[in-house]
């Protein structure tokens, strides 16, 4: 029986309830609001942070610094590489004799440094009877992997010195018969062709007036620098040990010791 009771009296609550959301649905919509006649404000934004400068990783970092006996020149190495001085006091007119020899972490002579009043060096890359591949004006067939310009008179050589114009960092591969292939790297005073360079290679380093004769360049050593073909130069050009070399050269400088 009391649970009949309490069913009763809960359907009225419902039915009040259901009649409330009827009249609620029948109402009359309420009025759109008025303009203000003012336009939002817009909302404040900050600006983009200024693009910062990228830090080129200095590729000579951690090289450690040469510097000839006489006091005249300059270059960074390797940490990993060495230099054997042999550098001499001549007894004749040559005075000083800069030699030096820059050795790989393997043991490898990979560039001579000289410098000295030598004079007139001479030479000759052919026999006149059978001059080869060389040509009337002694050039032979070459592959030329690199040839840049440098401006001695602005930091590399520069100091406070004169500027020297024609100082040339070069690498080439060159054969004067087709069958033996030698690797070049380092200076040259010498102008490059396309496909040819000159059959004498010194690697002379262009120096302000007063300097002694200087040349810079990769080793004669046949076992290191003879290759089998000019594609085997070029697949040289591509690793580390060759980019550390031609920055090695690039960082050579005159003390400006010398006056």
């Amino acid at each position: 029986m009391s649970g009949r009771r309490s069913s009763a009296r809960a359907m009225p609550v419902v039915a009040a309830a259901l009649a409330a959301l009827l009249l609620a649905g029948c109402a009359a919509p309420s009025a759109p609001a008025e303009p203000s006649g003012e336009a939002p404000a817009p909302t404040a934004t900050s600006a983009a942070p200024a693009p910062q400068p990228t830090e080129t990783a200095d590729p000579r970092a951690g090289w450690r610094t040469i510097e000839t006996q006489d006091g005249l020149f300059r270059w960074q190495i390797p940490a990993d590489w060495t230099v054997v001085d042999e550098s001499f006091e001549a007894e004749d007119d040559l005075g000083w004799v800069n030699q030096l020899t820059v050795v790989s972490e393997l043991g490898q002579d990979l560039a001579f440094f000289g410098s000295a009043s030598y004079g007139d060096r001479g030479g000759i890359c052919a026999s006149p009877d059978d001059p080869g591949l060389v040509d009337a004006e002694g050039f032979v067939p070459a592959l030329v992997h690199d040839d840049e310009l440098v401006e001695l008179g602005e930091g590399l050589l520069g100091m406070d010195l004169e500027p020297v114009e024609g100082a040339r960092l070069v690498a080439h591969t060159r054969t004067s018969d087709d069958e033996s292939f030698v690797f070049y790297a380092g200076f040259t005073m010498y102008p490059m062709r396309e496909d040819a360079v000159p059959c004498l290679q010194y690697s002379d380093v262009a120096v302000p007036d007063g300097y002694p004769q200087t040349s810079f360049g990769t080793t004669h050593a046949p076992a290191l620098w003879q290759v089998e073909s000019y594609e085997q130069g070029e697949a040289y050009t591509e690793t580390e040990e060759y980019s550390e070399l031609m920055d090695m050269f690039r960082s050579l400088e005159l003390t400006g010791a010398h006056r």
